[in-house]
């Protein structure tokens, strides 16, 4: 039962932020929004840590699992993909070395601290 309760308070989180990116006017998925709030009610004290700590754990050593629909639903764009190989492999890699160079430029600025 106790995880039953669990799974419902971190659900309450993702339908409120689904609710809530319907109503702002620029694009961010509602989980994210959902994460947002769960962060700032443990912060809070809104909600105690305890209360969604085992099933937030189950889930996220189990979060491999929740890419497998993903990935067989890109195997439908296969066409699509195949068509544009090039750009997307190029705006990977760039992307990719963005982010690598930004956290490496704020993990040294905070080793300096």
């Amino acid at each position: 039962m106790q995880y039953i309760i669990q799974f419902i308070i971190i659900m309450v989180y993702v339908y409120l932020g689904e609710f809530i990116s319907t109503y702002i006017p620029f694009p961010l998925p509602g989980s994210v929004i959902g994460l947002i709030l769960l962060y700032i009610s443990l912060e809070l004290k809104i909600i105690k840590l305890k209360q969604v700590d085992e099933t937030a754990t189950f889930l996220k050593n189990n979060m491999t699992i929740m890419f497998i629909p993903l990935t067989v639903s890109i195997m439908n764009s296969y066409d699509i993909l195949h068509r544009n190989l090039f750009p997307l492999v190029i705006t990977l890699i760039i992307s990719t070395t963005i982010t690598m160079i930004v956290v490496g430029k704020f993990a040294d600025r905070k080793e300096r601290m």
